[in-house]
């Protein structure tokens, strides 16, 4: 898989979560598709996209 940028990823949730009934499962189903070897970076990366989203909701 292709490595994408914040922007993209904030674009891809946003749309994406729309289809999700609850948050924690569109971000345990993304988890699934992020390399391991930059797990801490992306977890940083999703505890602010969950922020961004919940604001959102």
């Amino acid at each position: 898989m292709e490595k994408k940028t914040v922007a993209q990823l904030i674009q891809s949730m946003v749309l994406l979560s729309k289809r999700f009934y609850s948050l924690s499962y569109f971000i345990e189903e993304l988890n699934k598709y992020l390399p391991y070897e930059n797990a801490s970076e992306h977890f940083d990366i999703l505890k602010k996209l969950r922020r961004i989203l919940d604001y959102i909701d």
